[in-house]
């Protein structure tokens, strides 16, 4: 994992969106695992929303 990974999942567990945890790898090596929350979901689907409004924008404004 890189440093920058790591600081974007520590800012995702810190904002409330996702929930980390350390367990064992297959090959038995320190493995970092994340998941999102109720609230990442949620943030994951209106940014989705979000970008679909942006790119159909855009879309029509190259359409001319």
């Amino acid at each position: 994992m890189t440093r920058q990974n790591v600081q974007i999942a520590a800012s995702a567990r810190t904002a409330g969106v996702a929930e980390g945890r350390v367990g064992c790898s297959e090959t038995n090596r320190k493995a970092h695992c994340c998941e999102l929350t109720s609230a990442g979901h949620r943030h994951v689907d209106e940014e989705a929303r979000n970008w679909k409004r942006v790119s159909v924008a855009i879309d029509l404004a190259l359409a001319k």
